[in-house]
């Protein structure tokens, strides 16, 4: 089924997406066994169909691991939900489903993913990664090793957000410890699947898979600052053991060279199947500007179920400025590949973290560019969320008073500009890397604060943490705007004057001001925590969840200075030691 999908013309295309569909919640085969049974308890008819032969493929049937998770987790009921169980309840419908946003998602990559090979295949240049790359590896041919490559990240991509059927956070690892942890059961099943396709499989397959699942969000992070390239060294490390499941040294015993040369393209081609994973999940939940508000969880079949559509999409995202960073970071991990390679049996990987860490030193203001640039970026959806937050803030405020109140179209006015301006300086690559220079120069040494800041791996969910402190700023900023009265002088704001300054020049300024503020702000943050990390030259995480959840408004407010810059600093200061926990002040 998952070999033929990436080789199918749109009309078989569309057939298989229904299997797919069904793999993921066999609403027949509930149906079937509600009768069967004569019982409509959830638990133990998902039970009974999770074991039945569900996988077909050229007539051969076999059982399909781990799809009870997926059941469990789309059974769950609404809370709002009143209607009787019986064996209409087993239809898959937003109405009734709580996870019906996830099942579409997870239809959706393996879609893409098959369209993303197609278009691999199909396009000897898909994308060109420069002389010291061997763009080969970034086409996909067609043998038994390259049949079994394409199947296993199928697999991927249908079992890429299974971790998310146990907890949400971190789900690429709760779903990578899940296959790992296989049993004997499962292992056997997978390689039945494998071998009703004619490949051969084992222990070492399945392990892959979980490698892969474990890393699906990998560049993703690395495209918005929240992860670096040291976290490249344990994906480039693990998944170079799998690369015998596809070349074996027996056929290049006399030719060692040759051999070394066949090894690291296929590192190169896993990791470049990492990389293709990744992008698939982000194409299924970026924002596009033509698509539906929750995009991330809308049926896309009309799109990808079509060939040239979904060909046109993928070059159009590649050519875009987060397409550009994805191209990036692909092309520094085949370097660190490279790196990986020189020593065939080593499991030192001394000099590949000596790579890594030099990568990620050089890119520490290009880390915080990309973390600042993501969460600057606002869907239409977002947008209008701010300006009806604004809305309800300034009604809260002037009450009925005709004299103070402020039309909707005004605020969205006043909003559109603010990040119009912000928007033109993201695209000033040049002034955003000064203003984030010269913030960290506020606080402390360049090269003291890059060589802290490198040793930072993951920054989890920091995109969220800043991304609630920027839109606090920036409703902040458009009521000043707006000229409410009473609201709060942000000092990131110079208002229009009789005094002849061209609208956009003003727009463009008024843009800078806010990037440059809320740059040294989230430079601050950074450098304050890396303090409290002291001066160990140590790998570390840092977790933003929990502090996202503790930000009040008080707190946003203290934050982004508004109580005068002679107090900010202290004020950041005070609010990390109430929002992190290990953040002692």
């Amino acid at each position: 089924m998952f070999i033929d999908f990436v080789d199918a013309e749109d009309d078989d295309f569309i057939g298989m997406i229904k299997s797919i569909r069904c793999l993921f919640w066999p609403e027949e085969r509930f149906k079937n066994k509600i009768s069967e049974l004569g019982t409509v308890d959830f638990n133990e008819i998902i039970k009974k169909v999770s074991e039945e032969k569900l996988y077909n493929f050229g007539g051969v049937e076999n059982v399909m691991p781990f799809v009870e998770h997926y059941y469990k987790h789309f059974s769950i009921r609404k809370d709002n939900y009143s209607g009787a169980i019986d064996d209409k309840d087993f239809l898959i419908a937003e109405s009734k489903c709580k996870n019906y946003g996830n099942f579409l998602h997870f239809n959706n990559v393996v879609m893409i993913v098959a369209r993303l090979i197609q278009f691999f295949q199909r396009n000897a240049a898909g994308i060109r990664l420069g002389p010291d790359i061997n763009n080969d590896v970034l086409i996909y041919q067609r043998s038994p090793a390259h049949n079994k490559r394409i199947f296993s990240l199928m697999l991927s991509a249908f079992y890429h957000d299974i971790g998310k059927t146990i907890v949400d956070p971190r789900h690429g690892m709760e779903g990578a410890i899940l296959l790992a942890s296989h049993t004997t059961s499962s292992v056997f099943h997978f390689k039945s699947i494998f071998e009703s396709h004619r490949l051969e499989a084992q222990k070492r397959d399945v392990l892959l898979i979980a490698d892969f699942l474990a890393f699906h969000d990998l560049f993703g992070t690395l495209s918005t600052g929240e992860h670096c390239f040291m976290g490249m060294i344990d994906p480039i490390h693990r998944i170079s053991r799998f690369t015998t499941n596809f070349v074996s040294f027996a056929p290049y015993r006399d030719d060692f060279k040759r051999f070394r040369k066949e090894h690291l393209e296929w590192n190169e081609r896993l990791i470049f199947d990492l990389w293709l994973l990744n992008l698939a999940d982000i194409l299924a939940s970026a924002q596009p500007e033509d698509g539906p508000d929750n995009w991330k969880y809308s049926d896309q079949t009309k799109i990808w179920e079509n060939y040239n559509l979904s060909e046109e999409r993928i070059r159009a995202f590649l050519s875009k400025p987060q397409g550009d960073l994805l191209k990036h970071d692909l092309r520094t991990a085949l370097n660190l590949v490279k790196t990986n390679c020189e020593y065939y049996h080593a499991e030192f990987t001394k000099e590949l973290e000596e790579r890594a860490r030099n990568e990620t030193l050089h890119h520490g203001v290009e880390r915080i560019r990309r973390l600042i640039v993501a969460s600057l970026t606002f869907s239409d959806k977002e947008t209008k969320d701010l300006s009806s937050r604004i809305s309800k803030m300034i009604e809260k405020k002037c009450g009925q008073d005709a004299d103070h109140k402020c039309s909707k179209e005004k605020i969205e006015r006043c909003l559109a500009d603010l990040l119009k301006g912000v928007k033109g300086i993201e695209g000033e690559h040049g002034q955003m890397v000064d203003s984030i220079i010269g913030s960290i120069e506020h606080v402390s040494g360049l090269q003291e604060f890059l060589e802290k800041f490198s040793w930072v791996g993951q920054m989890d969910y920091a995109l969220n943490f800043f991304k609630e402190i920027a839109k606090h700023a920036l409703m902040a900023v458009t009521m000043e705007h707006c000229k409410i009265p009473g609201a709060k002088q942000t000092g990131w704001y110079r208002p229009q004057k009789d005094d002849n300054i061209d609208s956009d020049y003003l727009i463009a300024a008024n843009g800078g001001f806010f990037v440059q503020n809320y740059s040294s702000i989230v430079t601050t943050i950074i450098w304050m925590i890396l303090l409290k990390g002291g001066s160990n030259q140590k790998y570390q995480n840092i977790e933003f969840k929990e502090a996202s959840s503790r930000l009040t408004t008080e707190k946003k407010d203290r934050i982004i200075g508004l109580e005068g810059p002679y107090r900010a600093n202290e004020a950041i200061r005070f609010v990390l030691g109430t929002v992190f926990i290990y953040y002692s002040y």
